[in-house]
């Protein structure tokens, strides 16, 4: 895994270009501390500032929201400093420099700069003898080799020409563009060189959108789409009428691409106007741009039997629950793309649960929508589909009815692929098919005994108890099994039956045997394990130790002392687990006794359950244990002493952090200096941030995490410079547990513009848990981009109760996305308040916003809206708000 740091320093301002934050890496390149430049004018840390006509960068970045680069070619540097390490070229620090806006709602609040070490770098290319060593000579040559034969001269060429940089090559790449469009290895060779550019090239590409070739129009298009530059949609929009249906593929692909929104009236008529070549990359693109509120316009297009393929995808995407029965009629269709259809209500199910959690309401429908014609089809298909395709054609059998498919989901039953979803629509069939079940507990494959018996217990149906105990006495591969199900089902016939089996060789089976046991809690278990815990056979006794610890069984407890000491160390560790919730001065002697002088393993038992001990009897037992030779018994000591809070260890602890030779316990004792040391172990835990090791660094990120603001601010975001996508999560995660507006602010940095996607989701997830105000406006925020707004709104759903009335304010943002992001987020958290804020809605200007909240109170079946709804099914001057009206109306 690779954990290098760049050479990267952060800090961030407000609107008047006051500094807010300064990280330690800009404090040791330039010699500035935090204290040195908080609230100062940027303009005074960089006198040179104006005059280099920078301001005019950070004044576009608060003005108009965009992201400014300084590259270093050109400008060289923001902060004049010397190199990090010795240049024979170089005076000062060459840095790339990115320039981003911080949000506070609507508004800009100011700006996160990233300034970055590029110095060596650049120094390394300018003492090659690659062609881009030289930028200050001419890049003619360059342009010239981009025509050549061999895409090595041509790969180098592009190297060269990206570094190279400059609006003189820019405009030479676009003639070339233009010129020599038709040589293949010219032509990808600028377009590459383009799209990687530094230089803001958009104007001239949409330009050229006029040019009369088509097919450099059409390599024009893709470039835009590539270049994910939002300026881009009006020219794209545009040239969908171009003349040339080529040119109105690309332009297509790369609205899709860019998931802009405002394309999708234009899509929509492409679609419609059932044009094949252009209507199959206009309903990707709409699928890509998610927007629900086609899916219920697209529907009737089911009925042509080139589109009903990709339109039921659609649907399955992008759909609600009114779009079950379009789908599902359309199974009993002649030539019906059954497969499809099956896998786009699954895909439409697995939406309503994850986003509302109700994928069974989606079933529901679909079993009454599915007629005994459908399903004969379905039933019909079976044997003859693919593994890939068994899922959910058996997933959707699985929502229907009737003999022949509960026969069918049961012989499906020993198949791997889709035993999981066999199992779950067998449970959903409950009782009325615990006879098939308890006959398939004597099939011959095992794996279909396995998934019954899982099935039944699952179902909870008494009348599988006894075949259940058939099966945990004579079928020595379904043990466990059998007895988790026996376990589930709750039954106290099977009580004498799993009690004679307390003594099972397996270990896993004894588990089992217990777990089912303590769930039945039999009356007359107190008296019958207080015999076996005399038992000859110590698994025996192990097993009654483990239930008597379990409950606390007052006629067991000197019993329980004695198997303390028992001559068989498994005995011991079960009772020695178990002694802390005695309570009795002798229990608290047997469990210090075993910490001292036991095998290893008793020994960390009883460290660790010292955490549950009396804290003052429990602290000289363990502070003796961080010497214990065995690395579990240190292990369980540290974390024990976490529990207590000892905060006197802290030398100890550093010791072990720092070079304990097990992994394991330098982890466990960072996370503890974190606990219980608070802001005075931030020095020692920075030091770990860069271990070569990530589970050490992780640890170390956790641990200040657990500190909080404002002292292990600057190290967490320090932290946030390494590569490793993993560690970075950390980060996001420990920065989560702080509400400060400076961890609001990273958060929403990363949410918005991480290039890891996991990275990303889990700053969402960061900012929906800490939940302030300026958190949920980031969110909101985030919703702008149509890729980052589907996590944004799960987060936002997350949110309690307690935060809809501020989320709510966010209903009049100015764009109408925004504004349906927060219906859809308000009507997936299903609280009053937030049904009280959509029928608000109802009013709002924007018919897609009414809309948007005529569909969610629908969903909802808010009757508090009935009258105001029936009043638009009438009146209201959007035809598409009337339809939903009425559909609304229809469920409510």
């Amino acid at each position: 895994m690779d954990n290098t740091i760049p050479s990267l320093g952060i800090f961030t301002t407000d609107e008047n270009l006051l500094v807010r934050t300064w990280d330690s890496w800009l404090e040791g390149v330039t010699g500035l501390s935090l204290r040195d430049v908080r609230g100062k004018s940027l303009k005074d840390i960089i006198p040179d500032l104006e005059s280099r006509g920078l301001v005019g960068k950070f004044r576009q970045v608060l003005n108009q929201g965009t992201v400014e680069v300084l590259a270093p070619l050109f400008h060289r540097y923001l902060i004049a400093c010397a190199p990090t390490a010795p240049s024979r070229q170089f005076n000062h620090m060459r840095q790339r420099v990115t320039i981003m806006p911080l949000r506070d709602g609507d508004r800009i609040s100011g700006v996160l700069v990233s300034v970055e070490d590029v110095t060596a770098r650049l120094e390394a290319e300018r003492m090659s003898d690659a062609p881009a060593s030289d930028p200050a000579g001419d890049a003619t040559p360059l342009i010239r080799a981009m025509g050549d034969p061999s895409w090595r001269v041509r790969r180098e060429a592009v190297r060269g020409l990206v570094q190279y940089g400059g609006a003189e090559v820019t405009a030479a790449l676009l003639r070339t563009l233009q010129a020599e469009h038709r040589d293949l290895g010219a032509l990808n060779s600028a377009l590459e060189a383009l799209s990687m550019s530094r230089v803001d090239v958009f104007p001239a590409l949409a330009a050229l959108m006029g040019d009369f070739d088509a097919d450099l129009r059409i390599y024009v298009t893709q470039v835009m789409g590539d270049m994910g530059d939002a300026r881009a949609v009006p020219a794209l929009i545009e040239a969908l009428k171009d003349p040339d249906a080529n040119v109105q593929y690309h332009a297509i692909e790369a609205l899709g691409k860019l998931r802009a929104l405002a394309s999708v009236e234009s899509l929509m008529k492409m679609v419609v106007s059932e044009d094949f070549y252009l209507a199959f990359p206009a309903i990707d693109a709409l699928m890509l741009m998610g927007d629900s509120q086609v899916a219920p316009r697209l529907a009737p297009l089911l009925k042509n039997e080139l589109l009903r393929a990709p339109i039921a995808e659609l649907l399955g995407k992008l759909g609600d629950d009114e779009m079950v029965f379009p789908l599902g009629a359309l199974l009993t269709e002649p030539d019906a793309p059954l497969m499809v259809i099956t896998q786009a209500l699954v895909m439409l199910r697995d939406r309503y649960e994850d986003l509302y959690g109700e994928g069974d309401h989606i079933a529901d429908l679909a079993a009454r929508a599915i007629t005994p014609a459908g399903a004969g089809n379905l039933l019909d298909k079976l044997p003859h589909v693919t593994d890939e395709e068994t899922r959910p054609l058996a997933t959707v059998l699985g929502w229907l009815q009737g003999p022949a498919v509960e026969r069918a989901l049961t012989r499906l039953m020993g198949c791997p692929t889709v035993r999981n979803e066999v199992v779950e629509a067998l449970v959903r069939h409950g009782g009325r098919v615990t006879l098939l079940l308890t006959d398939q507990l004597n099939a011959e494959d095992l794996e279909i005994r396995y998934a019954a018996a899982i099935a039944l217990g699952r179902i909870g149906d008494a009348r599988a108890v006894m075949p259940l105990v058939k099966t945990l006495e004579k079928d020595p591969d379904l043990t466990i099994v059998a007895a988790g199900a026996l376990a589930k089902i709750g039954s106290r016939a099977a009580y004498d039956a799993l009690l004679a089996m307390i003594g099972h060789p397996q270990p896993a089976v004894r588990q089992a045997v217990i777990s089912a046991l303590n769930s039945l809690g039999h009356p007359q278990m107190p008296a019958d394990i207080e015999i076996l815990l005399d038992e000859d056979n110590p698994l025996v006794r192990e097993s009654a130790v483990k239930i008597a610890g379990y409950f606390g069984f007052a006629n067991c407890i000197a019993q329980l002392m004695k198997c303390a000491s028992d001559s068989v160390e498994t005995v011991r560790r079960a009772a020695v687990e178990h002694l802390p919730y005695l309570e009795v001065d002798e229990a608290d002697h047997h469990l210090k006794k075993a910490l001292r002088h036991d095998t290893p393993h008793v020994r960390a038992t009883a460290a660790r359950a010292m955490a549950h001990m009396d804290e003052k009897k429990a602290r000289a037992p363990l502070g003796a244990a961080l010497e214990d030779k065995d690395p579990w018994v240190r292990f369980f000591a540290v974390r024990s002493l976490c529990r207590h809070g000892y905060a006197d260890f802290k030398e100890h602890l550093q010791t072990m952090a720092a070079s304990d030779p097990a992994n394991q316990v330098r982890i466990e004792a960072l996370k503890a200096l974190g606990c219980i040391n608070g802001e005075a172990a931030v020095p020692f835990l920075s030091g770990f941030m860069r271990d070569a090791d990530s589970d050490i660094a992780r640890a170390a990120i956790e641990a200040l995490g657990e500190v909080g603001p404002p002292h292990a601010f600057p190290a967490l975001l320090a932290a946030l410079r390494t590569t490793d996508a993993s560690l970075r999560i950390s980060v996001v995660r420990a920065l989560s547990k702080s509400r400060t507006r400076e961890a609001v602010d990273i958060l929403q940095w990363l949410a918005a513009s991480d290039n890891d996607e996991a990275v990303a989701a889990q700053a969402a997830e960061g900012l929906a848990g800490v939940a302030m105000p300026e958190a949920i406006m980031a969110l909101v925020n985030l919703t702008v981009d149509p890729a980052r707004r589907d996590k944004a709104v799960g987060a936002l759903a997350r949110l309690r109760g307690e935060h809809v009335d501020v989320l709510a304010e966010q209903l009049s943002h100015p764009q109408w996305q925004v504004k349906n992001a927060v219906i859809d987020a308000l009507t997936r958290m299903k609280h009053p308040n937030a049904s009280r804020y959509l029928i608000q809605s109802l009013d709002n200007p924007e018919p897609k916003v009414r809309l948007a909240a005529v569909r969610a109170l629908g969903k909802l079946g808010n009757r508090e809206s009935r009258e105001q709804i029936l009043s638009m099914a009438r009146n209201d001057s959007d035809l598409s708000v009337k339809r939903a009206a009425k559909k609304a109306l229809e469920k409510l």
